[in-house]
C-alpha cells in the first residue's frame, strides 16, 4: 500500500503507513483560502451550502484535482499499483487508473453522493485525461462511509464505518481532573471546515449558555 496525499493528511505516516507527498507545490488549505477570496460563490457551494451530490460542484473538479495530477501520475508510474482508491472530491486517482489500466475505487466523503463524479471528470478534465493517455475511465466500486441509518436512500456500493486517523494528541489537564459538574461532550468535524469557516457551524454547542 502507498498513500499518495499531501498537507494534513501526511499524518498517515505516523500510523506506520508509507506515504508519498503529491502536493509539494500546493497546500489544500491555501488552495481553499484562495478559492474563498477569488471565487466566493464557488467556495460557498463547496463549504457553506449543503452539497449532497457531486454534480452540484462538478465545475470545481479542475480546481481540486489539477494540483495533484502530475505528482500523482509520477508516483503511480513508479509504484505501479494494482488498484487505486481515491477521494470523491478529486479525480487524480481516476486518471491514474485509466492510464495504468487498473480498477479505481471511489471513497466517500461524509454524506455526499458520488453520482456524476465520473461524468464531471470526463467533461472538465478531458485535456488532462487525453494528455496522460487515460481514456475515459470509470469507477469499479465505491466505499460509502455515511451511516446507513442517516441516509434517505440505500448506501452506494460497500458501506463501511468511517474511522479516520488524524494523528495523536495530548488531553488537557482540566479534562483529566474530573471535577466538572457539567456533562462532557466530544465533537469531531474534521480539520478543513474549521480552518475555512471557524467554529460557526457548531457555535451553539461550543459556546456556554448565558
Amino acid at each position: 500500500m502507498l498513500i499518495a496525499t499531501g498537507g494534513d493528511a501526511l499524518a498517515a505516516r505516523d500510523a506506520g503507513l508509507p506515504v508519498a507527498d503529491v502536493m509539494v507545490e500546493a497546500e489544500m488549505r491555501q488552495m481553499m483560502r484562495t478559492l474563498r477570496e477569488t471565487e466566493p460563490e464557488q467556495f460557498a457551494r463547496l463549504f457553506i451550502n449543503k452539497t449532497t451530490d457531486i454534480r452540484q460542484i462538478a465545475d470545481l473538479v479542475p480546481t481540486l484535482s489539477t494540483p495533484l495530477i502530475d505528482r500523482t501520475v509520477q508516483t503511480a508510474d513508479r509504484f505501479r499499483p494494482d488498484v487505486v482508491v481515491q477521494s470523491m472530491l478529486t479525480v487524480a486517482g481516476l486518471l491514474v487508473g485509466g492510464r495504468l489500466g487498473v480498477p479505481v475505487i471511489g471513497h466517500g466523503l461524509g454524506f455526499g453522493r458520488p453520482g456524476g463524479l465520473v461524468e464531471a471528470a470526463h467533461e472538465h478534465l478531458a485535456d488532462e485525461l487525453d494528455n496522460h493517455g487515460a481514456g475515459r475511465p470509470d469507477l469499479a466500486g465505491y466505499v460509502d462511509v455515511a451511516p446507513p441509518s442517516m441516509l434517505t436512500g440505500r448506501p452506494e456500493g460497500w458501506s463501511m464505518r468511517y474511522v479516520p486517523y488524524n494523528g495523536g494528541g495530548v488531553l488537557p489537564e482540566w479534562l483529566l481532573a474530573g471535577d466538572s459538574d457539567r456533562p462532557l461532550v466530544t465533537a469531531t468535524f474534521g480539520t478543513v471546515a474549521p480552518a475555512m469557516n471557524g467554529l460557526g457551524p457548531v457555535g451553539r454547542v461550543t459556546t456556554p449558555p448565558m
